[in-house]
């Protein structure tokens, strides 16, 4: 009984941790949609204002609480977008919006993975915990026949 009662004992703090580090990155994928979302959205009217000859003005933050007006320059088309790790690449804007809905296509796919591993790994928690009960209510009754016998 005690290899068994070890074993599943082992296990089961295993899959409360990869259950909280699969929703940990669940969360970071599921903030991360819509800000890609957004991304896109304001690309896509950068370039329709450029296609129309519009001026584009946004509020640029200088710091926490300061912002300045700024007029975009939309005449050469490109567009800095931040890739990860601290880097920041230029686009064109349709290589830009290819990008983005690349990015959008891929976060919803893993937000479905995650979604499917969150449940197995429920699943297996809860098979894990009653197989712990399972083996505590076997060997209390062994226990009581052994004392029964003595």
């Amino acid at each position: 009984m005690r290899p068994v009662w070890g074993h599943e004992r082992t296990i089961f703090p295993n899959t409360s941790i990869w259950r909280e580090a699969s929703n940990a990155q669940r969360i970071f994928t599921r903030g991360k949609c819509p800000e890609l979302e957004q991304t896109l959205e304001l690309v896509k009217l950068m370039k329709s204002r450029k296609e129309n000859e519009e001026e584009m003005y946004t509020n640029y933050n200088l710091t926490d609480t300061l912002y300045a007006k700024a007029k975009l320059n939309l005449d050469k088309e490109k567009v800095v977008l931040y890739v990860g790790a601290k880097v920041l690449i230029e686009y064109s804007f349709d290589e830009a919006i290819e990008l983005l809905e690349e990015q959008i296509v891929q976060s919803h796919a893993k937000l479905a993975e995650l979604n499917e591993d969150l449940a197995f790994l429920r699943m297996s928690e809860i098979t894990v915990e009653v197989n712990m009960s399972r083996i505590f209510n076997h060997s209390v009754k062994l226990k009581k026949m052994s004392e029964g016998k003595a």
